[in-house]
C-alpha cells in the first residue's frame, strides 16, 4: 500500500503474520484469536524533511487491516469528516492521537483526515514509538506526524492493496 505527494510518502507492506505457525486449531475458540491474527507491517516513510526510514512491526491484526482498508474507501467516498483543527496537530508529547483519528490497538500507528474535496483528500498519519523516526529513545516515545496530499483515487487503491494483503493473510 503505497500514499504519496510530491514530498512525503509511506509504504505499508503485510510481511507476514507474527507467528505463522500458530493455526486455528491451537488457538481458543474465541472467532478473534489475538496470537494468530497478528501481522508484521514493514514499512518505509519518506519526507521532505530529513532521512526517509524504515520499520519492521507487528503493529496491526488482520482485522484492523480491514478497518484501515474500509476508512480508505471511506475516504475515497467523501464519508469521513475532516478531523477539527483543534484534533489535527495533538500535543507533540502524546504519543496517543485525539478523537476522531482512526486508531489500533498498538498506539504507534494513527489516520485522520485534515481536509477533502472531490478532487483532493490531505491524509494526516502519525506513527510514534517504534515506527516514528529515529532515533528511538525507549524513555520518552516520540511521535512523527506525516502529512500526504492525495487523491480519492489514491485512498481507494490503497484500501485495495490491503484487501490483497488480506487475501494472502486473513484472519485465522
Amino acid at each position: 500500500m503505497l500514499l504519496r505527494d510530491l514530498r512525503t510518502s509511506i509504504e505499508l507492506v503485510v510481511n507476514g503474520y507474527q507467528f505463522p505457525d500458530i493455526g486455528s486449531d491451537d488457538q481458543p475458540e474465541d472467532p478473534e484469536s489475538w496470537d494468530s491474527n497478528w501481522l508484521i507491517i514493514h514499512g518505509t516513510v519518506t519526507t521532505g524533511e530529513g532521512s526517509p526510514w524504515s520499520f519492521q512491526q507487528p503493529c496491526l491484526t488482520t482485522w484492523e487491516v480491514a478497518e484501515l482498508a474500509d476508512w480508505f474507501q471511506n475516504v475515497a467516498a467523501g464519508l469521513t469528516p475532516p478531523l477539527p483543527p483543534e484534533a489535527r496537530e495533538p500535543d507533540k508529547a502524546s504519543s496517543y492521537a485525539p478523537a476522531g483519528w482512526l486508531t489500533f490497538t498498538e498506539p504507534n500507528l494513527s489516520f485522520g483526515v485534515g481536509a477533502q474535496s472531490e478532487a483532493r483528500v490531505q491524509l494526516l498519519i502519525c506513527l510514534s514509538h517504534e515506527l516514528a523516526q529515529p532515533p528511538l529513545d525507549v524513555q520518552r516515545p516520540t511521535t512523527s506526524r506525516i502529512t500526504i496530499e492525495t487523491t480519492p483515487q489514491q485512498t481507494q487503491d490503497a484500501a485495495a492493496a490491503l484487501q490483497e494483503y488480506l487475501a494472502t493473510f486473513p484472519a485465522r
